[in-house]
């Protein structure tokens, strides 16, 4: 089986999931195509391999994924490698294991999608944050390296104090404003 690595997990998953599918086609069962593939996938090795593992020792394939479950490893894992292993646990229950790995497949490439998009969505908003938070402190800069008044002002008088902390204060609180609205759409 030749090693397929990918950058995103889900989407590595989304392919796992339809290459047990198509080795469950081609007449395999679902532990035999189970074993057969997860070896083409090694950015998934640090969770899937110690399922495949068990199967390895002669534990069923279901028995693997519960005991995997149970677990503390399986609160660290990844959503997109949970969505699959209980995939691939249903998968176990009926006699239409293929179709449900490939619905599953193509609900984490839908999941992805999206993902993807909302981010793209977002680029200009993080690109608004960065500019709006760092142009007001270059223009600080600005006038204190050119303007002998303004430095005067904001340094030597209590009331240009007050503005430089309130105007920087406002500034730091609106930059982890907008990053907290922005960080949603990851």
């Amino acid at each position: 089986v030749k090693k397929l690595v990918y950058g995103d997990k889900r989407l590595t998953m989304a392919d796992l999931l339809d290459l047990v599918g198509r080795e469950m086609h081609l007449g395999s069962s679902l532990t035999a195509a189970f074993l057969h593939s997860h070896h083409a996938f090694p950015l998934l090795a640090e969770h899937i391999g110690p399922i495949a593992q068990s199967c390895e020792r002669g534990v069923s394939l279901s028995d693997a994924l519960r005991t995997s479950e149970a677990t503390p490893t399986s609160t660290m894992m990844p959503p997109s490698i949970k969505f699959g292993t209980r995939a691939l646990w249903a998968a176990t229950t009926g006699s239409s294991g293929a179709l449900a790995l490939e619905r599953a497949a193509a609900t984490l490439r839908e999941r992805t999608a999206i993902q993807y998009e909302r981010r793209a969505q977002s680029a200009q908003a993080r690109l608004s944050v960065k500019i709006l938070t760092w142009l007001p402190v270059a223009f600080l800069g600005w006038q204190f390296i050119t303007n002998p008044l303004a430095r005067w002002f904001l340094l030597a008088s209590p009331t240009g104090w007050a503005l430089l902390v309130g105007g920087l204060g406002l500034n730091w609180y609106g930059r982890r404003w907008m990053n907290r609205v922005v960080e949603q759409t990851r």
